[in-house]
């Protein structure tokens, strides 16, 4: 009685519903249940999947297509998630550097637009990226 109230709720709707699976009488349908939940596939639930990897990692720019051009680029036969993942993250940090060093070369300039210009004189001016 004791053990049961000193255990976290999660783990009370898990114990739950392992009785109710075995009032049931199936066997392993506690693990088939979980499996089609997750393996359902419309159009709405495959577009979160992607959407929920680059929110997963943090990241704005979109892993599926940097794990695409990996495997199309023919660099690897196999190609792990998280290489994607840490390109993709490696990409954005560079991007975001440029793009804040070119957005403080425009405003030097008084000019509210980042134009080609304003990146080549932030990529020459910073001592990492030159």
């Amino acid at each position: 009685g004791d053990e049961d109230a000193e255990m976290p709720e999660a783990d009370e709707e898990e114990d739950a519903s392992a009785d109710e699976d075995e009032e049931e009488g199936g066997r392993g349908s506690k693990k088939a249940r979980g499996v089609a939940k997750d393996k359902t596939v419309t159009k709405k639930g495959n577009a979160e999947r992607k959407q929920a990897m680059q929110a997963r990692a943090g990241l704005q720019f979109p892993v599926c297509r940097f794990a695409k051009a990996l495997r199309k680029g023919g660099y690897t036969k196999r190609l792990a998630t998280g290489g994607a993942i840490y390109l993709t993250a490696v990409v954005e940090y560079v991007t975001a550097e440029i793009l804040e060093l070119a957005g403080n070369a425009a405003k030097d300039q008084n000019k509210k637009r980042i134009v080609p210009r304003h990146i080549q004189v932030a990529i020459r001016n910073d001592e990492e990226l030159n």
